[in-house]
C-alpha cells in the first residue's frame, strides 16, 4: 500500500503531512475494484444528483461508466476513479449527490465509504456502508 505525502510550504519550512493510504492497483485488482463499484452504484437504491437533475442507480452507473471510458488512462487507483469519474460534472464542476435514505451527502464521500468496507469485508472484516 502506498501512503500519499503531500509538502506544504508554510513561510519557508516545509511541511510533511500524510494522508490516507491510496492503494495502487495493477490490472485485474484495480479492474476488480472498479467493477465493484459500479456495480455498488447501479444496484443501490438511492438517488443519485447531478447537475440539479435526479436519476436512478443504473442511470448514474452508465452515466459514471461513459465517463470513466474516457479517463481510463489516468486512472491508477481506485481513488482516482472516484475523484475523475465519480466526484463532479467536468462540464459545470458541481459536486455530484447521492440522496439514501433521506441523507444527502457527495458522492465521492458515498464511494470512499463504500471502498473502505468492500476492503475490509474482502480481508474478512465489517460491514459497508447504508444504501
Amino acid at each position: 500500500m502506498q501512503t500519499v505525502i503531500y509538502r506544504l510550504g508554510l513561510t519557508g519550512v516545509g511541511l510533511l503531512l500524510a494522508v490516507a493510504p491510496v492503494r495502487v492497483l495493477g490490472g485485474e485488482a484495480l479492474q476488480a475494484e472498479i467493477q465493484h463499484m459500479l456495480l455498488f452504484i447501479r444496484s443501490s437504491q438511492c438517488q443519485f444528483i447531478r447537475n440539479g437533475q435526479v436519476y436512478d442507480g443504473r442511470q448514474a452507473e452508465s452515466h459514471i461508466r461513459r465517463k470513466y471510458g474516457h479517463l481510463e488512462g489516468r486512472i491508477r487507483s481506485a481513488e482516482d476513479f472516484i475523484k475523475y469519474a465519480a466526484t463532479q460534472s467536468s462540464v459545470s464542476g458541481r459536486l455530484y449527490l447521492v440522496r439514501c435514505q433521506g441523507r444527502e451527502m457527495p458522492t465521492h464521500e458515498w464511494l470512499r465509504a463504500e471502498l473502505a468496507a468492500h476492503r475490509r469485508n474482502s480481508s474478512g472484516k465489517g460491514a459497508g456502508p447504508v444504501e
